[in-house]
């Protein structure tokens, strides 16, 4: 399990390694390092609050490199992992929010990664590796909790924890 400040786990099956998937350098580290996994699970999220034309550029950017590119780093680093492995599986986290329009940079990048994750499961066919798309919708998180804790209605794609960042390669 990673994540930028992963928390120690009392299951023994699991080993908690910190990684930020914004880092073009750290994906490719931790691949090199974790040889034996059969399923990637890419479930990295930032959700800021403003609407697209209010949004200041850099936290869109933000969106997208965490919420698209950074699971494309991850695919990219573990697809030859999974191939020797026998195939396994990449499960992409998107959101029911990449159906609509209203979600600003948060559903518009869950939308693209929705697209991103289409053309990996015929891309990564080949290699036997079986890629999933789970549409989420409202879940108990830190990054909803977080957007609780700074008041008002939570609604997804409303409000933000800054610079949320999670990935657990199992």
């Amino acid at each position: 399990m990673t994540a930028r400040k992963p928390a120690p786990s009392d299951d023994p099956r699991i080993l908690p390694v910190p990684l930020d998937v914004t880092d073009p350098e750290a994906v490719p580290a931790l691949a090199a390092q974790a040889r034996d996994v059969s399923i990637v699970i890419n479930n990295a999220g930032a959700l800021f609050p403003s609407p697209l034309l209010e949004a200041d550029m850099a936290d869109v950017v933000a969106t997208f490199d965490t919420n698209v590119f950074s699971a494309l780093r991850v695919a990219r680093g573990f697809a030859p992992i999974l191939a020797a492995n026998g195939g396994g599986a990449l499960i992409d986290m998107h959101s029911i929010l990449s159906w609509g329009a209203g979600a600003a940079a948060y559903g518009a990048s869950k939308a693209a990664l929705w697209s991103i994750t289409n053309s990996l499961r015929v891309e990564l066919a080949p290699q036997g590796t079986q890629v999933v798309g789970v549409h989420l919708g409202s879940a108990d998180t830190d990054m909803v909790r977080h957007a609780a804790d700074e008041g008002g209605t939570v609604r997804p794609g409303r409000r933000a924890h800054r610079g949320h960042r999670a990935l657990t390669p199992v």
